[in-house]
């Protein structure tokens, strides 16, 4: 067993080619499949609608936080213009 397992040792570098071509055409089969493809075209729309959804948010904050600003701004000017 362990003379068997040395030879295939030997050549390592030929099963980790053989490997990775068998890897690479497997992963081109997959993608050339209409379901994949589908699943692909539909998981990326859902991220594109949740970026435009979390940069709306994102805009809605800023603008609260400039109001916010905005107000206090005045408050402290009417609260020195009082003294």
């Amino acid at each position: 067993m362990k003379k068997a397992f040395d030879q295939i040792m030997e050549h390592k570098n030929l099963l980790f080619f053989v490997g990775g071509a068998i890897t690479a055409l497997a992963a081109k089969k997959i993608m050339e499949s209409d379901k994949t493809k589908n699943f692909v075209v539909k998981t990326a729309a859902k991220v594109m609608q949740f970026q435009d959804e979390a940069n709306e948010t994102l805009l809605n904050i800023k603008e609260d936080a400039e109001d916010i600003k905005n107000d206090a701004v005045d408050t402290k000017k009417k609260t020195t213009q009082n003294k």
